[in-house]
C-alpha cells in the first residue's frame, strides 16, 4: 500500500475541523441561520449542514463563496484559521 492510499483523508483532520468551526462561528456571529446561508449559497439547508459537520468537503472556491455569503473577509478567515491550527 502506498503512502498516498494509507493516509487518512484530510477531511478528518483536526485542522479541517478547526476551519469548519471557524465558518460556523462566523455564520453565527453574523446572525445567519443555516437556512438563510443556504439560500445565499443556492443549496439546501441539509447540504449546508453536511458541509458544516464535515460530511462533505469544501474546496477553496466554495470556501471563498461561503465567506462572501457570510460577509467575512476570505483572507482574514484563513489567517485566523492558520493561527488556530498551528
Amino acid at each position: 500500500m502506498s503512502k498516498q492510499t494509507s493516509r487518512r483523508p484530510t477531511i478528518y483532520s483536526q485542522h479541517y475541523r478547526t476551519l469548519l468551526a471557524s465558518l460556523v462561528a462566523a455564520r453565527q456571529s453574523k446572525g445567519l441561520t443555516q437556512v438563510r446561508l443556504a439560500g445565499r449559497l443556492r443549496m439546501t439547508q441539509s447540504m449546508l449542514s453536511k458541509y458544516e459537520r464535515g460530511e462533505l468537503r469544501l474546496d477553496v472556491l466554495q470556501l471563498r463563496d461561503w465567506c462572501k455569503a457570510i460577509g467575512v473577509d476570505f483572507l482574514t478567515l484563513l489567517k485566523e484559521w492558520d493561527k488556530q491550527s498551528s
